[in-house]
């Protein structure tokens, strides 16, 4: 997740995910054993006592060389693309099958604990429209290829890193 720096999750929006390569750099003591070259990876390899001299080199020549990207890959789970950072949204007009002619006139009700950065409209699963700021009310023409008859009318509410709800 590119905004926690922490392991995606099921909620991490796609555009929040990438993919990292994650090269350790340590001293060799930190994958073999000395005395036993061909045996288990070492469980302590702080134990050898030349360990701390050789990580020390190692880790200077990363700091000096600007080796970035980290070392090892995160352990923990995104913490902010969770169910409680969610937005909250609700169309305030017009109701359910509400009759529109010429101009939709919406009135949403929308937060989240991160602030809203964005309400979008969709109609049948098009977008429509799209407002950066409060209060979110909109009065515009519907599109001239907008046949008659029932369409879907969706709000959707995202805050700054993209976690969303809609209705």
């Amino acid at each position: 997740d590119r905004a926690s720096g922490k392991l995606a999750t099921a909620l991490t929006p796609a555009s929040f995910r990438e993919q990292r390569s994650f090269t350790p750099t340590h001293s060799i003591l930190y994958f073999i054993n000395k005395d036993d070259p061909r045996g288990a990876i070492p469980s302590n390899p702080t134990d050898d006592p030349q360990f701390e001299n050789w990580e020390k080199a190692v880790q200077a020549y990363v700091a000096a060389h600007s080796i970035v990207g980290g070392t090892e890959p995160p352990r923990e789970f995104d913490d902010l693309h969770v169910p409680q950072n969610q937005p909250t949204v609700r169309v305030l007009s017009p109701g359910d099958n509400a009759t529109i002619s010429g101009f939709l006139n919406v009135s949403v009700e929308a937060s989240a604990p991160r602030g809203i950065n964005r309400v979008e409209y969709w109609i049948d699963e098009r977008p429509f429209a799209t407002q950066n700021y409060a209060p979110y009310s909109l009065n515009q023409s519907l599109p001239s290829d907008l046949p008659g008859g029932f369409h879907k009318l969706t709000a959707k509410a995202f805050d700054d890193i993209e976690n969303s709800a809609e209705v």
